[in-house]
């Protein structure tokens, strides 16, 4: 994922002429000033527009934007150790209280953010064409 600026709104999923695709996100309308000191050194403000952006392979679909955007955030080894360790302590192999805590807190923060990017990333695609 990168902040990208654009001088115009830019749609939340957008075609790549290399046959991948561009999902806009968190899209804002923000203020730039820049000196003008070539001609009388005043302030200069432009409007664009910033967004967030992956990039998505094809097929693009909703779960795949999706999956790309979780990806973007935990790569699957992160995943897998975070469901490993909490694996055991559901199981009994991990028993430390002080250890117990931080890998339920770890595991459980992990899975409130991923709740919170999916649900933004299907109200982002709610009115776009994606299956």
């Amino acid at each position: 994922m990168q902040v990208v600026t654009f001088d115009n709104k830019p749609a939340v999923i957008q075609y790549n002429a290399d046959g991948t695709y561009y999902y806009n996100t968190e899209i804002k309308e923000v203020e730039f000033s820049t000196e003008n000191g070539e001609t009388d050194g005043k302030t200069k403000t432009e409007k664009k527009w910033q967004a967030e952006q992956y990039t998505i392979q094809n097929p693009i679909t909703k779960a795949n934007v999706k999956r790309t955007v979780i990806l973007e955030h935990w790569d699957k080894d992160e995943q897998e150790k975070l469901i490993n360790e909490y694996n055991s302590v559901a199981l009994g192999v991990i028993t430390e209280q002080e250890d117990i805590e931080k890998v339920t807190k770890a595991y459980t923060d992990f899975l409130k953010q991923r709740d919170e990017l999916v649900k933004k990333t299907e109200e982002d695609l709610k009115n776009t064409n994606l299956q």
